[in-house]
């Protein structure tokens, strides 16, 4: 299996002008850790908005010291530092060497290290770009205005659009490390990205998996058409509602389910969820797994022309359904202070409250695979 080591401790934080360290919380963001030390005041009490927002003039460093020992990574040919998420222009440095420059919030960011990493103690620098600074140049070169609530020049930065002022919100341009970084150890392969099509027909359903590997030298391929050392495939095993296994072998393109319990939206039936697990082997060694849980449903929008023009109405497993629910926007403007738990509650609070839709807002960010899951 892949080596997973989280960089999640030890973590300073600065304004690169002051050099004045606190310590801060990985993942996490800038507001959440100067609140901590007192070095600004509550951004939600009276008019504190507008200092908070002039803390983002400035550009902050974050740095680490971790512990990477060569031991726990020897049959590795590959180790990579990953950000799940980094807020939002940012220069990162492992022992000095400069691995790149980010600029989206909405990605993750790799970087392969395996030649720069020590025996022992690493430092690991990550220098957060003032996005004040980036949309201010972006508006005097492109002049096109937003609205009176928000930053101008919001619009050319990859980042949640929110934080620059919404009719709903307080204008807080945050930054930070706000998802997890972590050293991956890859041996021969791993898993890039697995995608499970569905089709229904005849009362069945087949999930059709399009599954692509990254092999160790960087070839993208089909896992049963790479001629490596070892010749690499993947099986796949579904794990029904009620706990049945099923294993398919030598690369599937589809794996049929007989019998299918279909899922439904709240209020118009049950939503059992099949587990879907792909093994990724070079000969009889699993050195990645991907695995997640599905609903077999088929969704699509329903239009027909009626008497007023055309019908639009979301249609799952052929069945209309009234859309009701509401618009999913980020739950704080720091980051920090959101939680699992909460958006758990949260979610069941739109249960009970009969939602059968929830509509994820475009000005935000993209949630983490748990809200679907949830």
């Amino acid at each position: 299996q892949m080596i997973k080591l989280q960089l999640h401790e030890n973590w300073q934080l600065c304004n690169i002008r002051q050099l004045d360290w606190i310590p801060a919380q990985i993942p996490g963001d800038i507001y959440a850790a100067l609140l901590k030390t007192g070095k600004m005041p509550d951004p939600f009490f009276g008019d504190n908005e507008y200092q908070a927002k002039a803390l983002m003039e400035e550009d902050y460093e974050y740095r680490t010291v971790f512990n990477y020992e060569e031991a726990q990574f020897k049959d590795c040919q590959e180790v990579i530092l990953r950000f799940d998420g980094i807020d939002t222009i940012a220069d990162i440095y492992l022992n000095g060497c400069c691995l790149g420059k980010v600029d989206n919030m909405h990605r993750i960011w790799e970087f392969p290290v395996g030649e720069l990493l020590e025996n022992g103690k690493n430092t690991l620098r990550v220098i957060i770009r003032s996005p004040l600074k980036f949309m201010a140049e972006a508006f005097k070169k492109y002049k096109n205005r937003g609205n009176e609530d928000t930053i101008e020049g919001f619009m050319h930065l990859r980042k949640a659009h929110y934080m620059c002022g919404w009719d709903w919100g307080a204008c807080l341009p945050d930054g930070g490390i706000f998802r997890p970084v972590t050293l991956l150890g890859i041996e021969t392969a791993r898993l890039d990205s697995v995608y499970i099509r569905q089709v229904h027909k005849d009362g069945k359903v087949l999930l059709v998996p399009e599954v692509d590997v990254e092999t160790v030298d960087e070839e993208e391929s089909e896992a049963d058409g790479y001629e490596g050392a070892q010749a690499l495939e993947y099986q796949v095993t579904v794990t029904a509602p009620n706990g049945t296994k099923t294993i398919w072998d030598d690369c599937p393109d589809e794996m049929e389910i007989e019998n299918p319990q279909l899922w439904w939206p709240n209020g118009l039936g049950e939503q059992p969820l099949y587990q879907v697990q792909v093994d990724l082997k070079a000969g009889d060694k699993i050195v990645d797994t991907w695995c997640r849980k599905i609903g077999l449903r088929a969704l699509t929008m329903h239009r027909e022309k009626d008497q007023w023009g055309e019908s639009f109405a979301h249609e799952v497993n052929g069945y209309q359904v009234f859309a009701m629910g509401a618009d999913y926007i980020p739950e704080d403007n720091l980051l920090q202070r959101t939680s699992r738990e909460r958006t758990r509650e949260l979610l069941l609070q739109c249960k009970r409250a009969n939602f059968n839709t929830v509509r994820v807002w475009g000005g935000g960010y993209y949630p983490e695979d748990w809200f679907f899951d949830l």
